[in-house]
């Protein structure tokens, strides 16, 4: 599995990141669904201070986490964001709980904190549909990825690091599963992008 989180890692170093975030919830329990519109509505006033800049649409690679209380949090890592400033959306995020919206300093290791992620049974990932042309070094194109793009990002991360994949997968939910020596280990759920 260790060989997995540094793929995955160095596979998430390859774009141009500019901020790594954290969303938190302040209630004790906010549904998958809510919360994902909690988010992208976020992203949405990210996407348009964007568009007003002349900026192209931002990127994203966002996994979701469970705390010890039970309610889920994200981390992400956005590019193309331009200078556009980043406390400005860590008070946007304010309207749902709190939020740490850093620059994104390849050094302190958040692509390898944020790929671990893809090798936990219960980590949910989304990205956005842009995110393949900023992938440097990636042999795959946006035309490439299909009707099911995160399981062929998973799979091509697994293919790089020589990690077998077996399992079931699905188009709504499924479950990836990398053979790291002897052991079968839980990497991506698998569903539709959107």
């Amino acid at each position: 599995m260790r060989r997995a989180n540094i793929a995955f890692g160095e596979w998430l170093s390859r774009p141009d990141w500019q901020w790594y975030t954290t969303h938190t919830f302040r209630g004790n329990y906010v549904s998958l669904k809510a919360s994902d519109g909690h988010w992208q509505s976020w992203l949405n006033t990210l996407t348009q201070a964007c568009k007003v800049k002349g900026l192209e649409r931002p990127f994203y690679f966002r996994v979701t986490e469970y705390q010890d209380r039970g309610v889920l949090h994200y981390h992400s890592l956005i590019g193309g964001v331009g200078d556009i400033r980043r406390l400005l959306f860590k008070d946007f995020w304010e309207l749902y709980g709190f939020a740490r919206v850093e620059k994104y300093i390849p050094a302190r290791g958040a692509n390898f904190y944020v790929g671990k992620y893809l090798t936990k049974g219960n980590g949910e990932i989304r990205f956005s549909h842009n995110l393949t042309k900023h992938l440097q070094g990636n042999k795959m194109t946006g035309a490439s990825l299909g009707h099911n793009a995160k399981l062929a990002l998973v799979t091509e991360v697994c293919k790089e690091a020589k990690i077998a994949l077996t399992g079931h997968y699905g188009t709504e939910s499924g479950v990836c599963q990398a053979l790291n020596g002897d052991k079968m280990v839980k990497t991506s759920k698998v569903d539709q992008p959107y």
